[in-house]
């Protein structure tokens, strides 16, 4: 699990909400949550897998001759794969849930001078000498600076054959690192516990750990994380003062936006479904309860507040022009407020209605002052 979302983890039962007469019993949620693993998370592995062997094939292709390497093609490329990854980086879940891999992968700023210095210095640009490079100097990222910046230029034919073999480098370093995706993410863990084909350790029993209620609590900080990353610290917004910074720090990339984007769909798909997957809305409208017509109308009414919070959310998205974060924050702060102010009460929704009408405890605190 990242470490903020560890810190933000770090009381164990800060609300505890009232049971719903209406709410889904433990078989619904097994269900409801199997059907995530397999429905939503493993395809999106699958995917990022897949993306990733496109560019892999396109840049061995493009680097194998002598002619200038197609820019387009590998940004394009680049550019799907690295939207993948920021998809499948949403969904994180589990006892152990997440180990190196986002600094691994998508550590950011990129340490490009390093990067410079392998490449214009003397000796081979090899896989020692590449793995050997610190964890800031690796990743999508690294692979951006390569492809926005440096391919991007005319550059002398050795240079640019050095500039290639550190890419072909990177990109064989990452695939190693998402041969093992699936298992940092605890997927098989979850699957073996949901179908009963394993017991709770005993330290997963020591602190009551419970599938659904580990789901749902990291995907409320997923949540927070996401507003955290792309707008709290690079905009500097805090609910009480909402001021601009005096100066805009190295939070942000030309790709934030994209990143910002990615992510907030992984949040969407998980809350309204996609071609008919499934969905938390779904799983708080039409629950498999003995309850009565009032209670059931109670859940269908958390349904739509959920439905209702993230169409806010995609209203304030769909008014951002389409520049880089930095300018958004120079240029159109109030957007940023806006949009800001929406993923604030979708969170706040999550914590307190959306947990109480799930019968769930929420394990998370809202901390916006780190």
């Amino acid at each position: 699990m990242p470490q903020p979302i560890v810190n933000l983890l770090i009381l164990l039962v800060m609300l505890m909400p009232m049971a719903s007469d209406a709410a889904p019993t433990a078989a619904d949620k097994q269900q409801f949550l199997h059907a995530v693993i397999t429905e939503i998370y493993q395809p999106a592995i699958a995917q990022l897998r897949q993306d990733h062997a496109v560019l892999a094939g396109l840049l061995d292709s493009s680097c194998g001759t002598d002619d200038l390497v197609d820019v387009n093609e590998l940004q394009q490329a680049w550019t799907e794969v690295y939207q993948q990854w920021k998809r499948v980086e949403s969904y994180t879940f589990g006892p152990v849930s997440y180990n190196h891999l986002s600094r691994q992968i998508g550590f950011w700023p990129t340490r490009d001078k390093f990067l410079q210095m392998l490449v214009l210095g003397e000796g081979p640009v090899d896989r020692d000498r590449v793995y050997g490079l610190s964890i800031a100097t690796k990743g999508y990222p690294a692979l951006e600076w390569v492809f926005f910046t440096r391919f991007a230029t005319d550059l002398p034919a050795l240079e640019q054959q050095r500039y290639c073999q550190l890419s072909q480098w990177l990109t064989v370093e990452i695939q190693e690192e998402l041969a093992v995706v699936e298992e940092g993410y605890q997927l098989a863990e979850f699957l073996q516990v949901l179908n009963g084909e394993r017991e709770l350790t005993l330290a997963e029993s020591a602190f009551s750990y419970e599938p659904f209620a580990e789901w749902l609590n990291t995907v409320i900080a997923t949540q927070y994380e996401l507003r955290k990353l792309y707008l709290i610290k690079p905009a500097g917004l805090r609910p009480a003062t909402r001021v601009l910074p005096e100066s805009v720090d190295a939070y942000h990339s030309g790709q934030s936006q994209l990143a910002l984007r990615a992510r907030w769909q992984a949040l969407k798909t998980i809350y309204l479904g996609d071609a008919g997957g499934p969905a938390l809305t779904h799983l708080l409208a039409h629950s498999q309860t003995e309850a009565g017509n009032d209670a059931e109308a109670g859940m269908e009414t958390v349904a739509e507040q959920l439905r209702q919070a993230v169409a806010a959310v995609d209203r304030q998205l769909l008014q951002l022009p389409a520049v880089d974060l930095s300018t958004l924050v120079l240029e159109h702060h109030p957007l940023l407020v806006e949009l800001d102010a929406s993923l604030f009460q979708l969170e706040t929704l999550l914590l307190t209605q959306v947990t109480a009408a799930l019968d769930t405890p929420s394990l998370f605190v809202n901390n916006d002052g780190d």
